[in-house]
């Protein structure tokens, strides 16, 4: 058994009774059983899925804390409290229920025996539990999304560029991730895309990393670039930094190029004199377009919250008609 305190993250789930009454005493219940709460995330309802015609709508929460313990003991525990608060021990799935708690996630953890498989293998394709994961531990949302070691590439980009644990890495890291997070969240929304969660967790992670080079200091910004620039800065510091290793990430330094905006059209540039080559600067692949999309909703400075979509439509429109059709286009694509 292990004595490790690990960082865990659980999904609740119930649709008969009073759902959030359920839920809060469910939650006290954890604690009583040795569950070290941090956050609960807002209440989320969902449609059924894969339930039998009729089946009200669900209540979705996600809980993180800390765990000291063995996994097994978690178990026990959530079944215990999931046989007090109404659900039968002897119990059907895809059916109607008062409480369902489920282990999504646990720090340092990858096991599969017949009585616990972590991390949920269907957790990823589960709109009801990453919606409340993403908004307590969007870092955990990622990872159920792509799997384990899916940001080595991107990581390693970082790190090289940015080695120092300074206010401008930290800003970057936190805008990336937001951003990151929008776009894998959308791409389990919508298999038809034909992309892999590593290429968008990637692009994600990397799409803004010329900022640093860039004069903004109210973002910790204190380059000498203009900032309209940090796109094609970060192009190029990724295609050097691929020569150097013999690598192909010409695909991230096109996101990079291509982000700013709802991209920007030579014709644009020239009417506007901005400082950039006299070429089009649009997203073409589906990768730039969405992680194009995605950063709209995020902004650098302030508090950082997802923007509303009414918000990013004005924000858009502010740089002419042609930027605010490119957007709705993503929109059609990706809202």
């Amino acid at each position: 058994m292990t004595t490790d305190c690990l960082y865990t993250v659980l999904s609740l789930g119930g649709n008969l009774g009073d759902v959030p009454a359920t839920f809060q005493q469910a939650e006290k219940l954890l604690i009583d059983g040795g569950f070290a709460v941090e956050k609960t995330s807002s209440l989320f309802h969902t449609a059924p899925v894969d339930c039998p015609p009729g089946t009200p709508d669900f209540c979705n929460i996600a809980i993180s804390g800390f765990w000291t313990g063995s996994p097994e003991d978690l178990l026990t525990l959530t079944q215990s409290i999931e046989v007090r608060l109404g659900r039968p021990a002897d119990h059907g799935y895809h059916q109607s229920r008062t409480l369902d708690i489920d282990i999504v996630w646990m720090e340092k953890t990858s096991m599969n025996t017949p009585r616990l498989t972590l991390p949920h293998p269907e957790a990823a394709n589960r709109r009801f539990v990453l919606d409340p994961v993403q908004e307590i531990a969007p870092e955990v949302c990622r990872e159920l999304v792509s799997g384990r070691g899916w940001q080595v590439c991107a990581m390693d980009v970082l790190t090289f560029f940015y080695p120092e644990d300074t206010d401008l890495r930290r800003l970057l890291l936190a805008h990336s991730r937001l951003v990151t997070a929008k776009a894998l969240t959308i791409l389990v929304a919508h298999p038809e895309l034909d992309l892999s969660a590593e290429q968008v967790a990637n692009a994600g992670m990397l799409h803004d990393l010329g900022v640093g080079r860039c004069h903004a200091p109210s973002i910790c910004c204190t380059g000498e670039e203009h900032y309209l620039r940090h796109g094609l800065i970060g192009g190029q510091m990724i295609r050097e930094y691929a020569a150097s290793r013999n690598l192909d990430l010409e695909q991230y330094a096109r996101v990079c190029e291509r982000h700013t905006g709802s991209g920007i059209t030579r014709q644009e540039i020239m009417e506007q004199k901005l400082p950039l080559p006299e070429r089009d600067l649009l997203p073409e692949t589906l990768l730039e377009k969405l992680i194009c999309y995605a950063d709209k909703f995020y902004s650098k400075s302030g508090d950082m919250q997802e923007k509303e979509l009414d918000r990013v439509r004005k924000g858009m429109a502010k740089f002419g008609k042609d930027s605010l059709e490119r957007f709705e286009e993503f929109h059609r694509l990706f809202g």
